[in-house]
């Protein structure tokens, strides 16, 4: 049981052990890195995993040289970008066949329905497509490096 407990704390509080990580891990802490933020973005059961304090904690790092801001950079935007294509993609595969089940609560399609209908009529996106997406994610990347230097 301690040893489920040191592990949900190591992964929920990776912002504490990083020096540790980049110590002992060296150029594999990206690997790491990349990893968490990939399942942070593109895994539904994840959320418990830092995402801003690691944010900042690898921003100091990078500060002190501890890690390389360019490589730091490309592998957390294509953490990013790579797990949201996968929860897209996952959400769009199994969104309708979880929707379609019956006597299921927790996911009814009415509610689902009327959220999408004031979703689609409060808001100027009317539909999205991860083809028009994703150009425009690799554009915001591009700029966003850009402006690092």
């Amino acid at each position: 049981m301690d040893l489920i407990i040191n592990f949900l704390d190591f992964f929920i509080h990776l912002d504490k052990y990083l020096q540790l990580i980049i110590q002992s891990f060296g150029i594999w802490a990206y690997v790491i890195i990349f990893l968490v933020i990939f399942c942070e973005t593109g895994l539904v059961v994840t959320p418990i995993l830092p995402g801003d304090s690691l944010l900042f904690a690898l921003g100091a790092f990078a500060a002190q040289g501890a890690l390389n801001i360019e490589i730091l950079l490309i592998s957390l935007c294509s953490a990013a970008i790579a797990g949201d294509t996968v929860n897209y993609s996952v959400g769009k595969f199994l969104g309708p066949k979880v929707f379609s089940l019956s006597g299921q609560p927790l996911f009814q399609k009415g509610i689902s329905s009327a959220d999408a209908s004031v979703f689609t009529k409060n808001t100027a996106v009317k539909q999205s497509s991860l083809p028009g997406l994703f150009p425009l994610s690799v554009l915001s990347l591009l700029l966003w490096l850009a402006s690092a230097r």
